[in-house]
């Protein structure tokens, strides 16, 4: 299946039987997108495509000058063994042990590349791309993986590299265009309600998100008063039902405010506020792995975290983060030790979904808006802290 986010609408996909494939987390950044945007438009206004060929200097796979088309991996490292280009720079949100773990595979296919990695957020790596476009510097990074609502601002801002990567080895299913710009999502994590297994089993739970708003629940749910993870909701919704669903979750619940995936899943597992809205599948997987007492039940809505992966326009090494990246969309590659190393696969359908259930994702800029704005409206309806 490809996901094509320039189509209309918010997608939605119903889960008829048991799902397979795989996804992984980033923090959605929605509640910060305004000022990016604002940042982007003032630097560079809607998206461009102005791709390069090898004439002018940019990655040799280009083929015309509005889209890079990536030659397959083993193409692409030869090349970027053969124009000298053997190190590449990379940033994201992962611990940088983790990414250490996750890139072995690469190093030793191609002990001759260097991986440059920076463990820096979406938004502060986003903000120092934008400086260095505005100032006219030299960027100091090759790609970088990020949230939808960050990507967006790059690409807006003119910043990213359309790649069409049809044909290279990367998997299939994560291709995706959004405001033009064609690339591949690394992750696609599927977000549910975390419970102590000490206290509960998923048949005491509710199964669907009305069901959990229930006067049984008064104290005992977290959410995080950022709201970026309820605020999906909306992609199935609507904002007006979702909003409406909020202020009775709120008030019937006693909903007790908790900041973070970690933080609110701590709090489950120890039976402190033994649910959290805030959970997704690789957090748990890895707590249960480390063997924390917590399990995730999705329910009638599944909202997703996604990530997508993003070649900078004037990247130092152009040539070697096609073959990097190659490498890390491949599903043998790194999209294997994803899921090894962080229970973070990234196939279209998520495993575990129950029978009915709708699966949601942003597929479009208009989707980004309105996740922003449900978010928002979301944090002005909680109680005063």
């Amino acid at each position: 299946m490809r996901d094509d986010l320039g189509s209309t609408g918010p997608t939605t996909h119903t889960v008829r039987r048991g799902a397979t494939a795989r996804t992984r987390a980033l923090a959605l950044t929605a509640a910060l997108a305004p000022a990016l945007l604002v940042a982007a438009c003032s630097s560079g206004g809607p998206a461009t495509e102005g791709g390069r060929t090898p004439d002018d200097g940019g990655a040799s796979g280009a083929t015309d000058g509005s889209v890079i088309v990536a030659p397959t991996e083993e193409e692409a490292c030869a090349t970027a063994k053969e124009e000298g280009q053997t190190e590449v720079s990379y940033r994201s949100a992962t611990d940088a042990d983790q990414f250490q773990q996750e890139t072995a595979g690469f190093r030793e296919k191609y002990p001759w590349m260097k991986v440059t990695f920076t463990n820096m957020t979406p938004i502060d790596s986003v903000q120092n791309v934008l400086a260095q476009v505005q100032t006219g510097h030299a960027l100091d990074v090759d790609a970088n993986d990020l949230d939808p609502v960050n990507a967006r601002t790059i690409f807006e801002a003119g910043a990213a590299q359309s790649v069409d990567w049809s044909g290279s080895g990367v998997q299939e299913d994560t291709l995706m265009t959004l405001s033009g710009v064609s690339t591949f999502r690394s992750t696609r994590n599927p977000m549910g309600i975390g419970y102590s297994t000490e206290r509960y089993t998923a048949d005491d739970l509710p199964d669907t998100w009305e069901e959990l708003v229930d006067p049984a629940y008064a104290g005992k749910v977290s959410y995080d008063p950022r709201a970026t993870f309820l605020a999906g909701l909306a992609l199935a919704w609507g904002k007006d039902k979702t909003l409406d669903w909020y202020g009775r979750f709120l008030d019937v619940d006693a909903a007790v405010a908790n900041l973070g995936i970690s933080s609110s899943l701590q709090a489950a597992a120890s039976g402190e506020l033994p649910i959290s809205t805030t959970a997704t599948a690789s957090e748990v997987a890895q707590m249960q792995e480390a063997g924390v007492p917590i399990a995730i039940k999705y329910l009638d809505v599944v909202p997703t975290q996604e990530t997508y992966e993003v070649l900078y326009k004037d990247a130092p090494h152009p040539d070697a983060a096609l073959c990097f990246l190659a490498w890390f969309g491949s599903t043998d590659g790194g999209l294997a030790a994803l899921e090894k190393v962080e229970h973070r696969p990234t196939g279209a359908e998520p495993e575990g979904l129950p029978v009915g259930a709708q699966l949601v994702f942003a597929s479009t800029g208009e989707d980004l808006d309105l996740l922003t704005d449900v978010a928002q409206s979301m944090v002005e309806l909680q109680p005063a802290s």
